[in-house]
């Protein structure tokens, strides 16, 4: 996955996978096996090191995940810091770890809705094997099978013996990167039921046509996996009112839901930006339109708690770090997922959100004809790191 000029002088060597499994006969990349077998070990204690830190048997998937951030963030912060090549060790630890990330991330959301198996070695392996984790779209994983459970038994804080202890930073930094995977996984679920709600029930199929065929498909399908969607509220997580997190979502929802909230100057404003015809989805019907308004201003109060959330954990992240605060905070997708709903928002109403370059930390909204200061006041949610 690496950019192409990076991988450019690099030998790549591809292998028929000759495990006995699933990956038989596929292709495997088999280019660092060789390095990853030679440094497997210090891996492995770098892993027990960090696992050590925290509770002896795993009681939620949190657990696994939270070493799995550990070992990413170390070749990150050493690129921070030194700004030299990665060492092989490093370079192995992020390897093996990243293996990992989706599907553990899957098994967060899992737990979420009571759907996951208890934590442990034995089921992440299980929960691998049944979602094909080990087979890519191009190429499969190119480890043998027992170092694949090696690996998975020393993150569940077996298989291995502690020789050292991981530095109080790493489990701050860790903590941080949590706190701001939680964001995200709550975030994502929050902007899919405000999208299925904005296009099934608030404005409706019916009336809103799309001026493009493209958009006409995008509709269709976002119509059609909203409809797939189970009946429970995604909404209400009783689980997340005890996670560290869960004031930030209520913070959202009450923004979102609560009517007296709503800024009036900004629902005024939305409802003007029909006037001008550039839109990309019409909406034709007058009343539909004001609903609209209501939402956009509810959605963007409720989006921004939990943007300024993340920064006020990066800021904190930072400070930790003795990393330059004015440096611009970028959401990164695979922490903090692209907002679905703003996009319809945006299509419909004909103008996109971007920031104010003459007021710093202030929005507009523009397209390529004309621009508006957006009047709202956003609120400030408050988590300690």
């Amino acid at each position: 996955r690496a950019p192409v000029e990076v991988k450019e002088k690099v030998p790549m060597i591809m292998k028929r996978c000759p495990y006995p499994d699933e990956r038989q006969g596929r292709m495997m990349n088999v280019s660092a096996l060789a390095q990853i077998t030679d440094h497997l070990s210090a891996a492995l204690q770098n892993i027990s090191a960090y696992r050590s830190c925290l509770p002896q048997v795993a009681v939620s998937w949190d657990f696994p995940y939270r070493v799995i951030l550990d070992q990413l963030a170390q070749s990150g912060l050493f690129l921070l810091r030194e700004g030299k090549v990665l060492p092989a060790e490093l370079a192995v630890t992020y390897k093996v770890a990243a293996g990992y990330q989706v599907p553990l991330r899957e098994l967060l959301n899992l737990e979420l809705d009571h759907k996951a198996p208890p934590p442990s070695a034995e089921n992440l392996l299980a929960y691998v094997k049944k979602r094909r984790a080990l087979v890519g779209r191009r190429e499969v994983c190119a480890a043998p099978m027992p170092m694949v459970i090696q690996v998975t038994e020393v993150l569940f804080g077996t298989g291995s013996e502690v020789t050292t202890k991981a530095a109080p930073e790493r489990v701050a930094v860790t903590q941080a990167l949590m706190l701001q995977t939680w964001l995200g996984i709550i975030w994502k679920r929050f902007d899919t039921a405000v999208e299925g709600k904005l296009l099934l029930t608030d404005l409706g199929p019916e009336n809103l046509h799309p001026r493009t065929p493209h958009l006409r498909k995008l509709l269709a399908d976002r119509l059609a996996e909203h409809e797939e969607i189970p009946s429970p509220d995604y909404l209400a997580f009783p689980i997340l009112l005890q996670n560290q997190v869960g004031s930030v979502l209520q913070e959202a929802l009450e923004g979102f839901y609560d009517e007296t909230k709503v800024n009036s100057d900004t629902v005024a404003l939305i409802a003007s930006l029909f006037n001008y015809g550039e839109e990309a989805v019409t909406l034709t019907d007058a009343a539909r339109r004001q609903v609209f308004a209501h939402r956009y201003t509810a959605y963007l109060r409720a989006y921004w708690v939990f943007v300024q959330q993340f920064e006020e954990i990066e800021l904190g992240l930072r400070n930790l770090l003795g990393y330059p605060l004015e440096v611009p905070i970028l959401l990164e997708r695979s922490f903090f997922p692209e907002p679905r709903t703003l996009r319809w928002f945006e299509l419909i109403s004909g103008f996109q959100i971007r920031p104010d370059q003459e007021i710093p930390g202030s929005l507009v909204f523009k397209n390529h004809h004309r621009w508006f200061p957006i009047p709202v006041q956003q609120p400030r949610a408050r988590l300690q790191v």
